[in-house]
């Protein structure tokens, strides 16, 4: 069990710094990363379970991307308004 939610807490956790600072073209890159990695540490498990495993992991690090990327895109969006908001 502490395998299982210390695979979501760090898929979360890149997601979520993926999603402040890039694009979705990493999210794709890290996929894969995410999957081995999850599939190497579980290896242990059957498999039915393993591959749920997998698939929570990477279901997690997108909502935690798309958590990231919008908190992102409102902060940016925060910036402008201020800086519109001097210049009148």
């Amino acid at each position: 069990m502490r395998i299982f939610l210390a695979l979501l807490l760090g898929s979360a956790i890149v997601g979520f710094l993926i999603g402040l600072r890039y694009r979705a073209v990493v999210l794709l890159l890290v996929g894969p990363i995410i999957a081995v990695a999850a599939a190497i540490v579980i290896r242990d498990f059957h498999f039915v379970p393993a591959v749920a495993t997998v698939f929570a992991s990477l279901l997690v690090n997108q909502i935690g991307y798309l958590i990231g990327a919008w908190l992102g895109t409102r902060s940016i969006t925060e910036q402008f308004d201020d800086r519109n908001d001097r210049d009148c």
